[in-house]
């Protein structure tokens, strides 16, 4: 007797998706990754800049080249499409080859602004020499 596969709920899998993408261990993987996650027609806006998904591979490979990749999750939620204005869009596309368990989701619109960060800078407060004795 085989179970039904329980397809995860769209926050596990925009998740898995990007972990997918910014943390792959090669650039084969990105590619891979990206393939599995954006829709080929997907619109996508960075930073109000529109890129096709060719655009948004070479931009994550390009950080991942530097090594300057990360995922960061705040504020996640899941909201149904009618009650919201989507930053990002995940339906079941047809024009891809499903998974092997008949998934056929994409993300088809997404809306991200970028934040680039620095890290800390820690000044230390250096000793002055005592003033000596005239």
């Amino acid at each position: 007797m085989t179970s039904a596969y329980n397809h995860p709920s769209l926050t596990d899998w925009a998740q898995t998706g990007l972990a997918a993408i910014y943390t792959a261990s090669s650039e084969e993987a990105v590619h891979t990754a990206v393939e599995a996650f954006f829709s080929p027609n997907v619109e996508i806006h960075l930073n109000e800049e529109k890129l096709s998904r060719e655009e948004m591979r070479q931009r994550i490979l390009d950080k991942w080249h530097a090594g300057k990749i990360g995922v960061k999750w705040e504020n996640v939620l899941e909201v149904p499409r009618e009650e919201s204005e989507a930053v990002c869009r995940i339906e079941q596309d047809p024009s891809v080859q499903p998974d092997e368990h008949g998934d056929r989701r994409r993300v088809t619109y997404l809306y991200e602004t970028e934040v680039s960060k620095r890290p800390p800078i820690h000044l230390h407060s250096v000793a002055q020499p005592a003033d000596k004795p005239a």
